[in-house]
């Protein structure tokens, strides 16, 4: 489903669509869907965390995919969760202390 020509062809022009339509529905205004979409609590701390799901989302598949030899979808599911949870603890082990720093002496 991933390979090929339709992926390329029909999902990146779906997602593409659906980008353009949540920026209109952002530039309209505060009480737009795109905006109540965006302030739900999940997307909120999924901000948070994205710059920790982008560190750690590559050696954690790499490692999953070399040393555990699940079938795709185990290596989907636990890629996905422990991506989530290296992340979550990066951001609050890590991230939030060094902001902490950077408050603390400006």
């Amino acid at each position: 489903i991933l390979d090929g020509r339709h992926f390329y062809r029909d999902w990146q022009s779906i997602c593409l669509l659906l980008s353009m339509l949540f920026c209109a529905g952002l530039i309209a205004g505060n009480g737009t869907v795109a905006h109540r979409f965006f302030e739900l609590p999940p997307l909120i701390y999924l901000g948070k965390i994205c710059y920790g799901l982008y560190l750690w989302h590559v050696p954690v598949f790499l490692i999953i995919r070399l040393n555990l030899k699940l079938g795709e979808a185990w290596e989907w599911t636990a890629g996905i969760a422990m991506t989530f949870l290296l992340a979550s603890l990066s951001h609050f082990l890590v991230e939030q202390r060094a902001l902490a720093l950077r408050h603390k002496f400006g």
